[in-house]
């Protein structure tokens, strides 16, 4: 007997009981997972000068402090783009505002599908939660956009890409 065996599509696989024993139990090599940096404390629910200056350059200096193949400028630049779209959206009305929140909330999702595809960190990702979960109306709304922005200005600073 060989060792291949037939699928069922008619092609001939090496069967995986025919491997040599010692690749049948060797464990993974350990892969450590990626860990946030911590991001310091903001509340966008008032607005005070720490938020736009001391706050969002510390957020902008630790969410930069990534590797180079993450979090480039283009790539948050993209989610900040679409906190300014539902924000013109919800300004409109508090209806317009209730059906917007959604679609807000839906970024945290667009978040961890970039974190998997490798294109932000577990620190981003982390900063868009804790934005999205302060937002409740209208204010809270135009307060991240704005906090998002100078967080923006200041992030450039610091990754040159």
């Amino acid at each position: 007997m060989t060792p291949y065996q037939n699928n069922f599509s008619g092609r001939k696989t090496l069967g995986l009981g025919n491997r040599p024993a010692q690749t049948q139990n060797t464990p993974r090599p350990f892969k450590p997972a990626e860990t946030e940096r911590p991001l310091p404390e903001f509340d966008i629910k008032t607005l005070t000068k720490e938020l736009f200056d001391t706050i969002a350059d510390k957020c902008a200096k630790t969410i930069a402090e990534s590797s180079d193949s993450v979090n480039k400028s283009t790539q948050l630049r993209r989610f900040y783009d679409e906190l300014v779209m539902w924000n013109e959206r919800a300004a409109r009305s508090d209806e317009a505002f209730q059906d917007a929140l959604p679609f807000v909330y839906m970024m945290k999702s667009k978040a961890a599908y970039a974190k998997g595809r490798k294109n932000v960190d577990a620190t981003f990702q982390c900063f868009i939660n804790r934005l999205i979960d302060r937002i409740d109306d209208q204010k809270t709304l135009n307060n991240a956009k704005l906090f998002m922005e100078a967080m923006m200005g200041f992030y450039k600073q610091y990754k040159k890409d």
